[in-house]
């Protein structure tokens, strides 16, 4: 899968990403599973991987990546993918939708319209 200049099947595995995820611990998956997702061509299953709304775009992955490969910017195209294919989970990712849903309503958001 090559998505751009992005490419997934350039990751070594060496697991660098995944280590320094702040939230790896907590996902199921690791950035390191998702590029293994895509490199063997399991998009579908990375497209309903709950590690794609957990991440928190912090970029170590991108940082800490020997061969550089834009890790954030793949979980950005698998999201905006997983949306237009409706693969996304309702029951796990309502805050996600409300959040996208009030952005594309007023160009801007506050913690406030959240909670209505």
């Amino acid at each position: 899968m090559n998505i751009g200049n992005l490419n997934p099947s350039s990751c070594l595995q060496c697991g660098k990403c995944s280590s320094g995820c702040p939230i790896a611990f907590d996902s199921e998956h690791t950035p390191r599973k998702i590029m293994r997702f895509l490199q063997w061509g399991i998009t579908e299953e990375a497209y309903k991987s709950p590690f794609l709304w957990l991440c928190t775009s912090c970029y170590t992955c991108f940082i800490r990546c020997p061969k550089k490969i834009e890790i954030p910017e793949i979980i950005y195209f698998l999201r905006r993918e997983a949306i237009k294919n409706q693969l996304v989970p309702d029951e796990k990712f309502s805050y996600y939708r409300s959040f996208r849903e009030i952005v594309n309503q007023k160009y801007r958001i506050t913690e406030l319209n959240l909670i209505f």
